[in-house]
């Protein structure tokens, strides 16, 4: 029983990095998302009451979709899987001069694979020691190689375009665990 808790105790982190190619689907994906972009624009603007902000809200977001597709920041963008735990390498980060990870921070994935280059578009696949998780995106901000046992090689990504639930999510993580300090 001792041993079994022994092993609870030690943190896992698990990090699989994907390269994912550009596929023929992508143009059609734009065209698709378009469409209906431009159908939601038709709708709110005969529809009244308050469903006009929601849908002008879904517009917005088709908007910035399509861009992300046209510019090609998720085709391109790899994905990584980070389980986060109590302790761990891995962890959120924020910067120096301020207390906002949304603005400046995000998160280093410790791993001992080849880093993405900087400024490479990121999908990060969060999963949280409470059981929830979410997925963001972002891009390779700074590189580390390994500095001794407290601090091991990875990469940061700061965090680009967080939904609502993933800025809850990661936020209430930042209380349970000081997130790591970067010098920005």
């Amino acid at each position: 029983m001792a041993k079994n808790l022994g092993e609870l105790s030690r943190p896992r982190v698990e990090v699989r990095l994907e390269d994912e190619r550009e596929s023929g689907l992508m143009p059609l994906l734009v065209q698709q998302n378009q469409l209906l972009q431009q159908a939601l624009g038709a709708l709110a603007s005969r529809s009244g009451g308050g469903s006009d902000a929601k849908l002008g809200e879904v517009s917005q977001l088709l908007a910035r979709l399509t861009h992300q597709l046209e510019q090609g920041a998720l085709a391109s963008a790899r994905r990584v899987d980070v389980e986060l735990g109590a302790i761990g390498p891995s962890n959120l980060y924020r910067p120096l001069s301020s207390d906002d990870l949304f603005n400046g921070g995000g998160i280093f994935v410790a791993t001992y694979e080849k880093p993405p280059p900087l400024g490479a578009g990121v999908r990060v696949a969060l999963r949280f020691p409470t059981g929830p998780s979410c997925e963001l995106s972002g891009s390779v901000a700074w590189v580390r190689d390994q500095l001794g046992e407290d601090a091991p090689p990875g990469f940061g990504v700061r965090f680009v375009d967080v939904p609502e639930e993933a800025r809850k999510l990661v936020g209430a993580y930042a209380e349970a665990r000081e997130p790591l300090l970067y010098d920005d």
